[in-house]
């Protein structure tokens, strides 16, 4: 039994097989890489910024490495200032889960988020 959920034997038995191969995958194609998820990825740490802002992020559909560019082809991060414009059509900006949000450091963490990706895509 793993967790709260019990697999019958035979899988139990499978997932410890396939755990004993311990395989690595050791690269990606460009579209691999875009496609990783952001907060949860092998290939780099997750971003250091409060849980807050990184709800906020992805409120924004910030969520997959390609979200931060904005080429779509790893190219170019989107600039402070187009992050602004995009977050000032929300007219609650300023709040989030009905917190207030300082508006600089909330852009700040952009750099966070982008520099975290360590591998140039």
């Amino acid at each position: 039994m793993r967790g709260n959920i019990a697999l019958p034997q035979f899988w139990s038995q499978a997932l410890e097989a396939l755990r004993a191969l311990a395989l690595t995958q050791t690269s990606l194609s460009r579209d691999g890489m875009l496609s990783q998820p952001l907060w949860d990825n092998r290939h780099h740490p997750p971003p250091k910024i409060p849980p807050l802002l990184r709800d906020r992020w992805e409120s924004l559909e910030v969520t997959v490495v390609h979200n931060t560019f904005s080429d779509r082809v790893g190219v170019r991060h989107y600039t402070k200032e187009e992050n602004q414009a995009y977050i000032d059509t929300d007219l609650d900006h300023h709040y989030f889960q009905n917190k207030k949000i300082n508006n600089e450091r909330f852009l700040d963490s952009w750099d966070i988020i982008t520099h975290n990706i360590a591998t140039p895509i």
